[in-house]
């Protein structure tokens, strides 16, 4: 988790997955380097990353049985085969996905899903993904609690967006098609 210092007050704190995008961080910015352009930094590359936001002692946790409004490629028949047009839709519809509050989480995600999300928002998504948390992380999102170095939990919780499942499927492309007999 990295808490780097940040000149917009924006307050939020870095989490890396995994050793090595730890590891490439701190070899290329120093404590003092501010927080946007380490985030900027990780998501032109794609590299997975959350946006944790200290949560305000008292308010409730964010629902996780509350889930965004639902957007779909819907349902073909069986043996459906997509054309060219189908395509077209599908990026329509991704798009117009993206250009809502979701595009900065799928920038954060990574791999394929990122890439898809820069192959629709350009350059332009990524500023929105550099700016934290966003306001519906306090009900749609995520939190979580920190362990320590001893493996205890730490007593500050954190919100985080979060894709859901049909989001990762809608920007994907994918249709939900009957399997055969």
């Amino acid at each position: 988790l990295f808490d780097f210092p940040n000149a917009n007050g924006d307050g939020y704190k870095i989490w890396l997955p995994d050793t090595l995008s730890v590891w490439d961080v701190m070899c290329r910015f120093t404590v003092n380097s501010d927080t946007r352009d380490v985030c900027r930094y990780l998501v032109t590359r794609g590299i997975r990353l959350r946006t944790l936001k200290l949560h305000p002692p008292g308010m409730p946790h964010p629902d996780r049985n509350l889930v965004p409004p639902f957007c779909s490629l819907g349902k073909r028949e069986q043996g459906y085969q997509g054309d060219k047009y189908d395509y077209a839709a599908y990026e329509e519809i991704r798009a117009a996905h993206l250009f809502s509050q979701w595009n900065r989480v799928a920038l954060l995600k990574g791999g394929i899903v990122w890439r898809l999300a820069i192959d629709s928002l350009g350059e332009m998504g990524i500023e929105s993904a550099v700016r934290g948390p966003s306001l519906t992380a306090n009900i749609f999102g995520m939190w979580t609690q920190l362990r320590d170095a001893t493996g205890h939990l730490g007593p500050d919780t954190y919100i985080y967006d979060e894709l859901t499942d049909a989001d990762v499927m809608l920007i994907s492309g994918e249709y939900q098609v009957p399997a055969g007999k």
